[in-house]
């Protein structure tokens, strides 16, 4: 997700994280916040203790 961090790590440093993720980009607030959304959700009553990984494919990379 982009932040104001982005103007302190340098572009070069963001494309070489960026370029590890196979969505090659970093990730939207609207995603992150759908994704929080539904595990507070009723769709989401018979999770239990599952993480969700809003990471756009990083752990599969």
């Amino acid at each position: 997700m982009e932040s104001p961090i982005d103007l302190v790590i340098g572009f070069q440093r963001r494309r070489n994280t960026v370029s590890c993720c196979p969505m090659a980009r970093t990730a939207d607030p609207a995603e992150i916040a759908n994704g929080i959304l539904f595990l507070a959700s009723d769709m989401a009553s018979y999770c239990t203790g599952e993480p969700l990984a809003l990471d756009g494919g990083q752990q599969i990379a």
